[in-house]
């Protein structure tokens, strides 16, 4: 029998360490949170940050993105409510580029509506604040990276992280 023993001693920094290792040498994003015992979503958007917190040093942040915004998305990863992620200013691709597929490990594409803020958030909004703070809307594609090193493992808290 393959018995798999989850250990609640890989930290928060320890499991963004490992994103950021796997990162920097092109490598599939490992899946720590089967290893942890009480992963949550808190717990995710910790080490999320912790792994921005890495990459900002190499790369600015650009924007922000929503994932996860259907039902039938959200029902796939286990979760109620969508998502959210960072974008880095390295992640983006200039009208026109060519991008090399060896640049991902499993590459996908989506379609995205991207809206672009006319300044800068620093608190909670409501939606009547929305018409002055969006300058416009535009189409965008997004080449995701989704590659795991164990997809088997892969967990939502892995997707967030």
């Amino acid at each position: 029998m393959n018995w798999k023993v989850k250990r609640n001693t890989m930290t928060i920094e320890e499991w963004a360490e490992r994103l950021f290792s796997a990162r920097q040498a092109n490598q599939p994003k490992p899946c720590c949170a089967d290893e942890i015992e009480d992963v949550d979503e808190a717990m995710a958007y910790r080490v999320q940050a912790a792994f921005v917190d890495k990459m900002v040093r190499h790369s600015p942040i650009s924007g922000f993105k929503g994932a996860l915004t259907t039902k039938a998305a959200q029902a796939s990863m286990g979760m109620d409510r969508p998502a959210s992620g960072v974008l880095l200013k390295s992640m983006e691709w200039p009208n026109e580029s060519v991008i090399k597929r060896s640049s991902f490990i499993f590459p996908v594409m989506e379609t995205e509506i991207g809206v672009v803020l006319g300044k800068d958030v620093t608190s909670i909004l409501s939606v009547s604040d929305l018409p002055e703070t969006i300058a416009h809307y535009q189409p965008m594609v997004e080449m995701a990276d989704v590659g795991a090193d164990n997809p088997s493992l892969m967990t939502v808290y892995d997707f967030i992280a």
